[in-house]
């Protein structure tokens, strides 16, 4: 659920590994309703994380 997700921002920070962890979300409403497109800029900023060492932002994923 949706009010759980700041659990792993915490997780992360108690593990010592924030710099690996970036949390997005989409506009979508809804357990995983998010669009096929939505799913393809995500991972297109995973790629470009891995290739350049910057992190997306977080928040409202942008669009493709």
């Amino acid at each position: 659920p949706a009010a759980v997700t700041e659990r792993y921002d915490a997780l992360t920070q108690l593990a010592g590994t924030e710099a690996l962890f970036v949390q997005q979300y989409t506009a979508g409403e809804g357990h995983c309703n998010f669009t096929p497109e939505e799913t393809i800029t995500a991972l297109g900023q995973l790629l470009a994380w891995i290739e350049s060492g910057t992190p997306p932002k977080p928040g409202l994923q942008a669009g493709p």
